[in-house]
């Protein structure tokens, strides 16, 4: 780690403890428009998804239940989704929400720490700008970070490397000096494809669904905050 000069982070289920609301946000939004088609753990398995993969993965079911069940009700039906009224319940529900996430602890401490000891902090999120931004000012940590990448800043979300690249490039940064730092497999899979190397916050406990390696584990932020600092500090011969 003593490499390591920049840190990138995902949001939702990293520094805020927002998984849950997430979740539900998706969960209830497309039980509104498509009852039954997605379980509550179906959706929680999708946790840190962008947001066109899991449209493209809803018409993609739809799809394949009109063939296997030819009887099922219009909503049930392509023809009868509408992605964009999706998308605006959506946000809907996200706003009236989004002011209610926390930090987890000691995140806002631990980034002041490193942002001391001179790391350059950014985010890196498949959440949309608007509500990003709102989170992190809520939070009062928008002012530690030096560029915040989002969904509507890229092509393509994580598992693509895009939101890495674009960051690093932002930021002048190179892989061999960057740590991407989250908490799905979609941050692990996008570190590797970005070429950095990964952390990976348990959080909630070790997840089972998750089967990439990360390079480093840590089940707090202020694990990860003193190894990175004492890091630093032996990389300078301090």
């Amino acid at each position: 780690m003593n490499t390591c000069s920049t840190l990138l982070f995902d949001l939702d289920g990293t520094l805020l403890d927002s998984r849950e609301g997430v979740i539900d946000a998706v969960y209830y939004t497309i039980e509104e428009h498509c009852p039954g088609l997605f379980t509550r753990g179906e959706i929680t398995d999708r946790f840190g998804e962008a947001l066109e993969e899991f449209l493209r993965a809803v018409e993609a079911k739809i799809n394949e239940q009109q063939v296997q069940k030819p009887e099922l009700p219009d909503q049930f039906k392509v023809s009868h989704w509408d992605r964009t009224a999706y998308c605006k319940d959506y946000f809907t529900y996200m706003k009236r929400h989004n002011q209610q996430v926390q930090l987890f602890p000691f995140v806002r401490e631990g980034m002041e720490a490193l942002k001391k000891r001179g790391f350059q902090l950014a985010v890196v999120t498949n959440k949309q700008r608007e509500l990003a931004l709102q989170n992190l000012e809520i939070a009062a940590i928008l002012h530690l970070m030096d560029t915040v990448v989002t969904l509507d800043d890229v092509v393509l979300g994580k598992p693509s490397p895009e939101p890495i690249q674009k960051a690093m490039a932002i930021l002048g940064t190179v892989p061999e000096a960057t740590l991407m730092i989250g908490d799905s497999r979609y941050d692990l899979l996008s570190a590797r494809a970005a070429g950095v190397r990964s952390v990976l916050l348990e959080w909630y406990g070790a997840d089972q669904r998750i089967q990439e390696e990360p390079h480093y584990r840590f089940q707090t932020f202020q694990m990860l905050v003193d190894e990175l600092l004492l890091a630093s500090v032996q990389g300078k011969g301090e």
